[in-house]
């Protein structure tokens, strides 16, 4: 059932229509020439007697498209309207003549977001965001989205609107960094505007849908409900909301609906942090600073928070959990609570799960708890030596996880979002044996089983029925050689039938 019309990014027929021509992956090493899309935008494979318009794929390979099953469109959309430096090499000097002149441009009293802060600035302090202006608020945020600077003016604002932070030098973590973001953010009629931009970027990327995994404000919630109602939802979202959303109650028991294209399905709760932050929880010291992070929350308060999500009929729990410690108390709780919320919840997720224990692996494939994963922070394994020592050769140990016959999904954190860097990160690039994959194996991750937890069974595969969900790569990246994966780009991305992104490049 699809109650809303589907928004065009290009003006396409709305006719059945035979696709011919191409290399369509059905999974297996199995591969079809044609294919027929239905009036419904269904994919049909028996095209012999089915008419409609030809439309020739040019000997381009065509796979099932993408879902990032660890994204954050809402959070992430303000990037489009505010200064977004994610990316690039930049030192502070430089970073402070961008800074200045968004700080030209808007008016005294307001805002001034930008995202990107990273150690390769240097020592930045809330001095040096002070000389920048004494009248606009600067809110300097981290790249891991788990921290930020501020300067005094923006203290003051935030202290206006009823957030009080204890800090002497500007920086703000976790908790108190969420409240202020929240504090910083669009209303909703932007976020309407800019969740769509940012899922048309999306669909660049190949992604035919994506899970939000931390919706934390109502006009977030109210941007993506106007944009299913009028049609312009691009991809299907299943969402998780933060804790400080239960506090809505019945406000938002309206938006909890099984059939809807962005339903909210789940909770998000955070147990650690961030290993770029220092907060992820270890069980030994980080090797530069001497402390082992922060677990942000004790078994009672995510118990009490789960039974809430569960009164409002959420089904899925979300937990973030990166270092091993934190990995750990997440894993004991989640047996715990498994047994306690029974059928109430039907789905345990566990972010990033990034520096497992043995034991962690062990509870998940017993229980049936969900590694919900990155490739792309493998990055970390190359990058944070200094940070963990040794222990970078722990991180992402997805061939430990599949022999224990842990269920995983990839996503990306938008860091950046690009499924095809990850792969290219896992297939090609890993730095230790254990975080390597086939691309068979990282492929369905990335398509079949995100699809499959969200019962989404009519997404991520080429076969008859399902959604002709399709992107188009100009190469096979099953080939078997690294370079097609180190160099593959899009072509091509199609929603139920529809071409919604074509590359210029392609033509």
């Amino acid at each position: 059932m699809r109650p809303f019309p589907l928004p065009r990014l290009l003006i396409m027929q709305s006719l059945s229509k035979i696709l011919f021509n191409g290399h369509f992956y059905l999974g297996n090493n199995q591969w079809a020439e044609n294919i027929g899309i239905s009036k419904e935008g269904s994919i049909v494979l028996d095209t012999a007697s089915f008419s409609g318009p030809r439309i020739d794929m040019r000997s381009r390979y065509i796979y099932p498209a993408f879902e990032d099953a660890h994204n954050h469109p809402a959070r992430r959309s303000r990037t489009l309207q505010e200064v977004d430096l994610r990316g690039q090499s930049l030192t502070w000097p430089e970073v402070k003549i961008i800074l200045q002149e968004k700080i030209a441009q808007t008016p005294a009293g307001q805002w001034v977001v930008c995202h990107g802060w990273n150690q390769a600035w240097g020592s930045v302090t809330q001095q040096d965001v002070n000389e920048l202006s004494h009248d606009h608020g600067i809110f300097i945020i981290h790249i891991s989205y788990h921290g930020a600077l501020v300067n005094k003016k923006g203290l003051d604002l935030l202290a206006a609107a009823g957030l009080r932070c204890n800090t002497r030098d500007g920086v703000l973590h976790e908790d108190i960094f969420e409240q202020a973001e929240n504090i910083t953010a669009p209303n909703t009629q932007t976020y309407i505007d800019l969740i769509r931009r940012y899922q048309e970027r999306l669909v660049r990327k190949g992604l035919g849908a994506v899970h939000d995994l931390y919706v934390a404000n109502m006009a977030q919630v109210e941007a993506y409900h106007e944009l299913e109602h009028s049609g312009k939802l691009l991809l299907d979202t299943p969402i998780y909301v933060g804790t400080q959303l239960l506090q809505q109650g019945q406000r938002l028991q309206p938006f909890v609906r099984p059939a809807a294209r962005a339903p909210i399905v789940g909770l998000k709760l955070f147990i650690d942090g961030t290993i770029g932050t220092r907060t992820a929880a270890f069980h030994d010291s980080y090797c530069d600073v001497a402390n082992k992070g922060m677990v942000r929350l004790t078994k009672e308060s995510c118990k009490e928070y789960i039974k809430k999500a569960a009164d409002l009929g959420l089904t899925h729990i979300a937990m973030h959990c990166i270092g091993d410690e934190g990995i750990d108390r997440a894993v004991d709780w989640f047996q715990e609570f498994q047994s306690e919320f029974g059928s109430a919840i039907t789905t345990w997720r566990f972010e990033h799960f990034e520096m497992p224990t043995p034991h962690a692996i062990e509870a998940l494939a017993q229980h049936g708890g969900i590694a919900s994963m990155q490739p792309n922070f493998l990055w970390d394994a190359v990058h944070y030596q200094q940070a963990v020592g040794d222990r970078v050769k722990n991180i992402n140990p997805f061939q430990s996880l599949i022999q224990a016959g842990v269920p995983i999904i990839f996503g990306s954190d938008d860091v950046p979002t690009g499924p095809l860097e990850g792969l290219a990160w896992t297939c090609a690039q890993a730095p230790y044996p254990n975080q390597a994959l086939t691309v068979e194996q990282a492929f369905a991750f990335y398509t079949s089983e995100p699809a499959r937890i969200v019962k989404a069974d009519h997404r991520g595969r080429i076969a008859p029925g399902y959604d002709a969900n399709l992107v188009v790569l100009d190469t096979n990246i099953f080939s078997g050689n690294a370079a097609d994966l180190t160099t593959a780009e899009v072509s091509q991305t199609w929603i139920r039938g529809e071409k919604v992104w074509d590359s210029p490049s392609a033509h």
